[in-house]
This record gives C-alpha cells, sequence and structure tokens, in this order.
C-alpha cells in the first residue's frame, strides 16, 4: 500500500445532488441555533401578540427543527461510505485512516463548542468512530441494524435521559455575558463538553444519530441519490410514500393516546420516526425539483453552501459570539424571536455569495482544507491553478 498515492475523492466526481442536500440542512442548522439562543436567558417566551415571531417558529418547526440534524446525519454515513470505499481501493487500512479522521475531527469539534456550546462535530466524531464496526457490513445488515436502533432508540433515550450517574450544574450564564472574550468561550466550552459525559447523549440521541449514519452507508450502497436523479429510483413515489407513512404514524400514535387516556407513549417517545419521515419528504422533494431542471441559480447556491458544510457550519457559530455575546453586540435577550430567525436568514444568504466566491478561487473551504491536510498528512494545493 502507498499512502502518497492516497488523495481525497475529486471535487469532480462528488455528486451535486449531496452537495443540495448539505447546503439546504444548514440552512435548517443555522435557523435552529440562532432559534436556541432566544431561549439561553432564563424565562424567555414569545409574547402572545408577536404573531410574527409565532409564525417563524412554526415554520421553522415544520420544515427544519431536528430535520435538518437528521438530514446531516444521514449524508455524513453516505460520506462515510464514500471516503471508505475510496481508502480501501487503495489498499490503506480503513480503521486506522478513519480513525485519525475522527479525531481531527473531534478536535475541530471542541474547537467549535467553545463558539457554540450546542456543537455537533464531537458527536459525529465519536459516533463515527463506531461506524467503523460496521464498515463491512453489506446493504441489508446496514439497513436492519438501522431500524432496529430506531425502534429502541425511543426506550433508551429516555431512560438514560432520567438515569444520570453524573448530575451536572447550568453553566453560569454571565460568563456569555461577559465583555471578556477567555470567558465567552470557556462558557461554551464547559456547556459542550458535558454532553461527553452524558448518559442521554453517548446512550439516548447517540444511538439515534447511528441508526441515521446506517441508513446513509446503505444508499450508498444501493447508489440511493444517482438513482433517484437517474429516475431509476422514483423521487415522486419515495415522497408520497414518506409523508402517507409518516401521517399515519402520528394517527395512530394520537389515537393509541386517546384510547387509552393517558400518554402511554411518554416513555416511549415515537417523535424522531416522525421526523425522520418527514426529513425522508424534504429529501425526496428537492430531487423531485432538481430533477425538473428548474430553479438553477438557487440550487447552484445552495450547492456552493454544501460544498463547504464544514467551513459555513464553523462560520455561523463564530458570528454568533459577536451577535450574541458580552464581547459583542449583546443582543442575547434583547431580540423578539423572529429577529433571530431573520438574522440566521440574512447569514445563510450571504453564506451563498460567499461560498460561491471562495469556491471560484479555492478548492476547498478553509475548515475543509485544514481537515484533510490532518487526516492525509499531505500539503493539499487550497488555491485553485490557473
Amino acid at each position: 500500500m502507498d499512502r502518497q498515492n492516497l488523495e481525497p475523492i475529486e471535487q469532480t466526481k462528488r455528486l451535486v445532488i449531496v452537495d443540495i442536500l448539505r447546503g439546504w440542512a444548514l440552512i435548517g442548522v443555522v435557523l435552529v441555533n440562532y432559534f436556541l439562543f432566544f431561549y439561553m436567558t432564563p424565562n424567555a417566551d414569545i409574547p402572545q401578540n408577536d404573531y410574527a415571531s409565532h409564525i417563524s417558529r412554526l415554520v421553522t418547526d415544520i420544515f427544519f427543527t431536528n430535520k435538518s440534524r437528521i438530514m446531516l446525519n444521514v449524508l455524513f454515513g453516505f460520506g462515510f461510505a464514500t471516503v471508505i470505499n475510496n481508502v480501501v481501493q487503495k489498499g490503506i487500512n480503513p480503521v486506522s485512516f478513519f480513525a485519525k479522521r475522527m479525531f481531527w475531527l473531534f478536535v475541530i469539534g471542541i474547537i467549535n463548542t467553545c463558539f457554540y456550546y450546542g456543537d455537533f462535530l464531537k458527536d459525529y466524531a465519536i459516533v463515527g468512530l463506531m461506524m467503523l464496526f460496521f464498515y463491512k457490513a453489506d446493504k441489508k445488515i446496514s439497513l436492519y441494524v438501522a431500524i432496529f436502533l430506531m425502534l429502541i432508540y425511543p426506550a433508551t433515550g429516555d431512560f438514560f435521559g432520567n438515569h444520570e450517574i453524573m448530575q451536572t450544574q447550568q453553566t453560569d450564564l454571565s460568563l456569555y455575558q461577559s465583555h471578556n472574550i477567555f470567558k465567552v468561550l470557556s462558557y461554551g466550552f464547559f456547556e459542550g463538553i458535558k454532553e461527553l459525559y452524558s448518559l442521554g447523549r453517548l446512550l439516548g440521541i447517540n444511538l439515534f444519530v447511528l441508526s441515521c449514519f446506517l441508513v446513509g452507508q446503505y444508499f450508498y450502497k444501493i447508489d440511493f441519490f444517482r438513482k433517484i436523479i437517474s429516475g431509476e429510483i422514483s423521487a415522486k413515489k419515495i415522497f408520497w410514500t414518506s409523508l402517507g407513512t409518516t401521517i399515519s404514524v402520528a394517527i395512530i400514535t394520537n389515537v393509541v393516546s386517546k384510547v387509552f387516556k393517558s400518554n402511554v407513549l411518554k416513555h416511549y417517545d415515537t417523535t424522531f420516526w416522525l421526523e425522520f419521515g418527514l426529513m425522508l419528504v424534504f429529501v425526496s422533494a428537492i430531487c423531485w425539483l432538481y430533477k425538473k431542471n428548474k430553479m438553477k441559480h438557487l440550487f447552484a447556491s445552495v450547492q456552493a453552501v454544501g460544498k463547504m458544510t464544514l467551513s459555513n457550519y464553523v462560520m455561523q457559530n463564530i458570528i454568533s459570539i459577536f451577535l450574541f455575546s458580552g464581547f459583542g453586540f449583546e443582543f442575547l435577550g434583547k431580540l423578539p424571536l423572529f429577529a433571530y430567525i431573520t438574522i440566521a436568514l440574512i447569514i445563510y444568504f450571504a453564506q451563498t455569495f460567499f461560498s460561491r466566491w471562495w469556491l471560484s478561487k479555492y478548492n476547498y473551504g478553509f475548515v475543509e482544507w485544514v481537515w484533510r491536510q490532518l487526516t492525509y498528512m499531505k500539503k493539499l494545493p487550497l488555491k485553485k491553478s490557473n
């Protein structure tokens, strides 16, 4: 095996629709993250007559809350399988290679946690290591294990969330509201790092994340995204099937609760099943629209953001420090929810222009470039050659 021949997957071989989906998911990430800043302050609530905020929250909840993260989870699993296949074809040990890749992602995640306590990169690094137990699994095993984990998640998430070994206190919000940048960063670090030893996180929500990663691996093994664009798999059929199934599950759970006149699903919350179903609805809808070859400029802009998912995500969190913390403009707790959502949309809109400009001159987003160099242990050209 020759590590010198190991290179990142060529940009021209990336699937356009996958980058578009990543870009779409990132809209939801910034909306939900900034949405959560509104609730960081004690007793934060939307006034009854603030209709703009109520509507913006409703739209965010329907189209983005959880759905965007689940979509990114699936796409990460797809990317995992893509990278592993590339490494195996070059004769490199995929376990040692990917373990190193996840180590550096964890480091980037810890740094990003300082900017935003809700960082999910460190979780991806941990669950990514779990995926090494399944990288040889065929498509059926990947799907069956994913379904099994989704079936047990509603029970494990509730159980481990209520049986923490180590109880922690809320990090002092005054650190984030401080004018000292180091105190601001320490708030994100200490609040975010607590999740690393949370049983509810490690054995609860991360099991669901792992199931999504396995679905992404299953999609890779059946060539899902290429086939759905070529028409071999019907986007229209997946859309209506996913929508019908999701509505049916929602109706059934609601009927069960009413028949037993109590919340029998209190300890078996199926909410994430519904969110996963809606995620498939949105994925198939985007693929359906893309196949119609319309809104080319919009899709090109979203694709550019998706090619720089890591850089744009970190950038969103860095910007939040200057907007909401005591070191910046101190908007935290001073704006209606609608304003937080509007700011998030403006930031994403600006990132579409920035991403297209950046990629016209450079091969990768800056954080992607750093991560690739650390992973492949070689200098990679950032700037495009003439």
